[in-house]
């Protein structure tokens, strides 16, 4: 099962601060997971069951900084979000807009980068940086 709607993706995986995070969903039941691993010796450390997603909706997601972010798109706009909080075990109470950018295509590849503070995308050619605070 793709990951995201409009993905080729089975899985993401995210590297954030001698972790791996896992995204994937379940061969058994479809739903998708998070698993937080060693980046080492690939133990895992904890998972979690994110039933509350729509992955018919999301178009990519990544976890950075303990937070789940998603995008999810409109008519004109791709929609930076970020709506869990793996540390506390806990949604939002009001899903956040980070940001957000003219639709060119599928975001294929969304990342944190520690250094700049600032959350990359690359969108059909086209890199767009969301500087952030974390």
């Amino acid at each position: 099962i793709p990951i995201y709607k409009f993905s080729h993706s089975y899985l993401d995986l995210e590297n954030d601060g001698g972790n791996l995070w896992i995204l994937y969903h379940s061969v058994v039941d479809g739903t998708l997971k998070a698993s937080l691993r060693d980046c080492v010796s690939l133990t895992e450390r904890k998972s979690w069951i994110l039933q509350f997603l729509d992955t018919k909706t999301i178009v990519n997601a990544f976890i950075a900084c303990n937070h789940l972010y998603t995008i999810t798109q409109n008519v004109t706009s791709n929609i930076l979000n970020i709506i869990y909080d793996f540390g506390n075990d806990k949604f939002f109470d009001n899903i956040q807009e980070i940001g957000s950018w003219k639709r060119y295509g599928i975001p294929s590849s969304v990342q944190y980068d520690d250094t700049t503070k600032t959350i990359n995308i690359f969108d059909n050619g086209i890199i767009y940086s969301i500087a952030v605070r974390m």
